[in-house]
């Protein structure tokens, strides 16, 4: 690594196939040489230390992978310590916080780690959802956090400007402190697909040829709303329209799951 090279801790929770993880390794895979990435993966301390899907890569490219309790489970006073360790073995120049609401503790813990440099990520518009009093509580700890990215952050970012507001205080997002960074997509992948992957991949799922697929990508959670496209579909369905459904994402709510395929199998 060149003495030269900036050096960027990105702050993640595991780097599998999410929105946030995907950006980021786009973001890598075409970065500058005078830039060096290394990771600092958040994890739930009762689950351990899982393997991402994309470590193997991040290794490859000459990043390295730390990993690091949550802040909850550590404590945080613990996890200010623990960062430090952290800090002190990769030496970065930059401290880059993909953690939304988390993030206050995490850009505190750098500040006291002696970073001059912190950027905070929102990837999304926050909302709050579950029971009234997990709502309750998750704002409590949203005010909280806020009052610590604003003490310690000096740069704050966001897929778009609802994402920005939702997790900044509104004076914190001044031309000079702020940007918002669109979610890019290589097109080239898409473009450089050839016919014959397309006839192998729709063969696989024994796809006849006039079936139209529809796919959706992403976890299969309530508040993405799969639901409302099996409605959808069933519309298509009612007007004989041949097609096949495909799910691309992890199934994190087994029980909304159930739901969704129960959904399915009463449309028939």
């Amino acid at each position: 690594m060149s003495k030269n090279q900036i050096k960027v801790l990105q702050v993640t929770g595991a780097m599998n196939r999410g929105g946030a993880e995907v950006m980021l390794m786009d973001i890598y895979r075409n970065i500058s040489t005078d830039v060096h990435f290394d990771f600092l993966i958040n994890y739930k301390v009762k689950a351990g230390i899982l393997k991402g899907d994309f470590d193997d890569e991040i290794r490859s490219k000459g990043g390295q992978i730390e990993h690091i309790g949550s802040q909850w489970d550590l404590g945080f006073l613990k996890y200010i310590k623990e960062f430090k360790k952290v800090v002190q073995k990769l030496k970065p120049d930059i401290v880059h916080i993909h953690m939304n609401a988390k993030s206050g503790v995490i850009a505190w813990a750098a500040k006291k780690s002696g970073i001059k440099n912190i950027i905070i990520h929102s990837h999304a518009d926050l909302k709050f959802r579950g029971s009234i009093l997990s709502r309750v509580v998750g704002k409590l700890e949203l005010l909280f956090q806020k009052q610590l990215m604003a003490m310690s952050a000096n740069s704050f970012w966001g897929c778009s400007q609802e994402a920005n507001e939702s997790l900044f205080y509104k004076r914190l997002l001044t031309q000079k402190n702020s940007a918002i960074i669109k979610n890019a997509v290589d097109v080239r992948s898409y473009q450089n697909v050839s016919e014959l992957k397309v006839k192998e991949l729709r063969s696989s799922y024994g796809v006849k040829k006039d079936t139209i697929v529809f796919g959706n990508v992403g976890r299969v959670v309530k508040h993405k709303n799969v639901s409302f496209i099996i409605d959808v579909l069933d519309k298509l369905n009612k007007g004989n329209i041949d097609f096949l459904f495909v799910f691309a994402g992890r199934d994190e709510q087994s029980n909304y799951l159930h739901e969704i395929l129960s959904k399915a199998k009463l449309y028939g």
